[in-house]
C-alpha cells in the first residue's frame, strides 16, 4: 500500500516538473520573441533625405565692413523609412535617432581666397566663432540645419562681369550623411544642392587727383601742348567695386570733356 502511494506521488511531482519546465520554457520563448520583435520588427527605419530650402535675397554688400553671418538656406532632415509591422499594431510613433555625420563641401573658387571657411554651420557652441563644415550629433526627422556665408573669409572679388552690379552667384553645395544602423551597418547618403547669393560693389568713391607738370613745356604755333598730367587714384577698398566717374574742363567756358573711369589701384 505505501508503495503504491509513494509511486503515484512520484508520478504526480514528475508531471508538475514537467509542467513546471514546460511554463518556464513558455516564459522565455515568448521573452525571447517579444525582444526578436522589439529588435526587428518595432523600430521604424532610419532612411534620411536631406531637403534644401534657400534663403530669399541673400546679398553680400562689399560697402558694408566687419564681421556678419549671411543665411544662405536650410538643411532639413527627412526620415522616409517605414514603420514595421508590430510597432503599427502597438502604435509606436516615436522617430529613430541614430549618431550621424553631416559634412558640407563648396567647390567655387572665388570663396578660397580667405583663410576661414566661407560656407558652414554655426553651432551652438560656436556662436560668434568660426564656421564649422562638420556636425557629429544624433539626428531625427525634421532635424534643421542652418548653413551660412562668412563675409570674413572673402575679402574681395574679382569679378568677370565687369560693369554687372549686382552679380548674381550660384554656390554648388555637396552634402554628406554618414550613421549606423540600429544592427550596426554603415550607411552614407549623398546630396547635391544650389545656394544663391547676390554680390553688391562698394559704392563709388571721389578718387584721389592729383597733377603731375611737364618741366618744360615747348609751344608749337597750332598744336597742342601738353603741359602736364592728371593722375587718379582711387580711394575703393575693394577690386569689386562701382567705377569713379570724372569730368574736366580744359578752359573757362569750353565744352570739351573728358570722362574716365577706374577701380582700386
Amino acid at each position: 500500500m505505501a508503495e503504491e502511494e509513494n509511486r503515484i506521488a512520484r508520478v504526480k511531482w514528475e508531471e508538475l516538473r514537467d509542467r513546471i519546465k514546460l511554463g518556464i520554457f513558455l516564459v522565455l520563448a515568448s521573452i525571447a520573441t517579444l525582444y526578436l520583435l522589439y529588435v526587428f520588427f518595432y523600430h521604424r527605419q532610419f532612411k534620411p533625405q536631406l531637403a534644401w530650402a534657400s534663403a530669399e535675397g541673400t546679398t553680400f554688400d562689399f560697402d558694408q565692413s566687419g564681421v556678419s553671418r549671411l543665411l544662405l538656406g536650410t538643411l532639413t532632415v527627412r526620415n522616409t523609412g517605414r514603420l514595421l509591422w508590430f510597432g503599427r499594431l502597438l502604435r509606436n510613433n516615436t522617430q529613430p535617432r541614430p549618431h550621424a555625420e553631416l559634412r558640407l563641401e563648396y567647390d567655387d573658387d572665388w570663396l578660397n581666397t580667405g583663410s576661414d571657411k566661407a560656407i558652414g554651420f554655426l553651432t551652438p557652441e560656436q556662436q560668434g566663432q568660426q564656421l564649422t563644415t562638420e556636425i557629429k550629433q544624433d539626428m531625427a526627422h525634421n532635424d534643421r540645419f542652418d548653413v551660412f556665408f562668412a563675409t570674413e573669409a572673402v575679402p574681395d572679388y574679382t569679378s568677370v562681369e565687369t560693369e554687372h552690379n549686382p552679380v548674381d552667384k550660384i554656390i554648388p553645395l555637396h552634402t554628406f550623411l554618414n550613421w549606423q544602423s540600429r544592427r550596426g551597418n554603415l550607411h552614407e547618403l549623398t546630396e547635391h544642392f544650389e545656394s544663391r547669393i547676390q554680390l553688391l560693389r562698394e559704392r563709388a568713391k571721389p578718387p584721389v587727383i592729383s597733377f603731375r607738370a611737364i618741366e618744360k613745356p615747348y609751344y608749337i604755333h597750332g598744336e597742342q601742348v601738353p603741359i602736364g598730367a592728371l593722375i587718379l587714384k582711387s580711394t575703393a577698398q575693394h577690386t569689386f567695386a562701382q567705377p569713379f566717374e570724372v569730368v574736366h574742363h580744359h578752359g573757362p567756358g569750353s565744352e570739351r570733356s573728358a570722362r574716365g573711369r577706374g577701380y582700386r589701384t
